[in-house]
């Protein structure tokens, strides 16, 4: 969410990965925290950044190899009831691709 000053309720970014890694995000250019999700080979939440600092050059890394890393406004998680151990599903038809 680079260079995004707003970010509506039900925004979200999906990034996707071809087999399971190591990854590491860091928050330079985007001006407003977020809420970073990061989910394993089975769609399930290994890990999750909340509000994440604004324009910080910190890698958040990854413990353990993941599949797709979900990006949201900072604070849905908790409000959304994501949590470790939860299962995402993505339905196709509702991703958009900018």
């Amino acid at each position: 969410m680079q260079n995004r000053s707003t970010f509506a309720p039900a925004d979200a970014m999906l990034f996707t990965y071809d087999d399971p890694k190591l990854v590491s995000f860091w928050m330079k250019d985007t001006p407003i925290p977020l809420d970073i999700v990061f989910l394993d080979a089975a769609g399930v939440v290994s890990q999750i950044e909340h509000s994440a600092s604004p324009q910080s050059l910190e890698p958040i890394e990854t413990d353990r190899p993941i599949l797709a890393v979900l990006e949201i406004p900072s604070g849905s998680a908790s409000s959304w009831g994501i949590e470790i151990g939860s299962r995402m599903v993505f339905d196709q038809a509702h991703c958009v691709d900018p």
